[in-house]
């Protein structure tokens, strides 16, 4: 595998890709709420997009390294590979690169500090001690239940009315309840994963919530995350008008729930929910820009 990976690739496929949707996802609907009010400042949203990439970047690299050195990624694994275990990095390697990552997030965020002043550096420092802990240390979140609440609330609200807030020097009742919208649904893609890795958390006392409380309450937990999406919508759109464009991406959300309820290729459950979130993200901006 070594010799089919090029050092890109290596690192594109440690950032994982495909569920990155859900640091960009509350940038953008912050944005087109800024943009519905005229408000919509380029560098900012730029700037906005690269913290919250790095952060998680940050963090899957944090992961990657942490879930080896416990023991969670061994050969029983059925999700995508992991660069540590899998030998195609060094742990001194992964661990440089999670300081230059979240370095690299830090010196992002002093120009949004700038912008936004000591609330903004408070909750960027905030985000890059939970991305670290979040995998690390002694109580890691992930690793004691408290991983679904502390991305609802950090790939949602907190960063949704973030970037909203340094856009308008505002806030508002909307741009919290916009913020569920991505927060539920990268809550929905930890599930998917959860729930795929259930087996191997339990072996290695990794104990999330589905490993906690059983597969009923991963099956509830992963509907509620990808259907209250669209209830808050039609609150938000005061069920009229073009800003219903995204119930349009319901019907994406059929095939992983139907995955989910009969515990049928769970692999597959994660990727679909990241191209829901992705559809629904862009319909959002589309209907509220317009």
């Amino acid at each position: 595998m070594e010799k089919t990976l090029s050092f890109p690739q290596k690192w594109l496929l440690a950032s994982r890709p495909k569920t990155l949707i859900a640091s960009i996802s509350p940038v953008l609907i912050g944005s087109a709420l800024a943009a519905s009010e005229h408000k919509l400042n380029i560098s900012i949203f730029l700037a906005s997009i690269v913290f919250a990439l790095l952060i998680q970047i940050g963090t899957n690299f944090v992961n990657d390294y942490y879930d080896f050195k416990n023991g969670v990624d061994t050969s029983e694994r059925k999700g995508p590979l992991r660069i540590t275990a899998a030998k195609l990095v060094t742990t001194k390697e992964i661990r440089v690169a999670i300081v230059i990552t979240f370095f690299a997030a830090f010196l992002v965020s002093s120009y949004l500090t700038v912008i936004g002043g000591i609330w903004i550096l408070a909750l960027s420092l905030l985000a890059i001690v939970l991305g670290y802990i979040y995998t690390a240390g002694p109580f890691p979140l992930s690793y004691v239940g408290l991983a679904d609440l502390t991305v609802l609330l950090f790939f949602g609200p907190v960063a949704t009315m973030g970037c909203f807030y340094l856009q308008t020097n505002t806030l508002s009742v909307t741009s919290f309840l916009a913020g569920l919208l991505p927060g539920l649904f990268s809550c929905g893609i930890l599930t998917a994963n959860n729930l795929r890795d259930a087996k191997e958390d339990l072996k290695a006392n990794k104990k999330t919530l589905i490993v906690r409380y059983g597969m009923t309450w991963g099956k509830l937990e992963y509907l509620v995350c990808v259907l209250f999406p669209y209830i808050i919508l039609l609150t938000l759109s005061c069920f009229s008008g073009i800003r219903l464009l995204p119930l349009l991406s319901c019907v994406l959300t059929i095939p992983p729930i139907k995955k989910v309820l009969f515990l049928q290729d769970l692999p597959l459950v994660l990727k679909e929910t990241s191209i829901t979130m992705l559809v629904f993200t862009l319909l959002f901006c589309i209907g509220w820009i317009l």
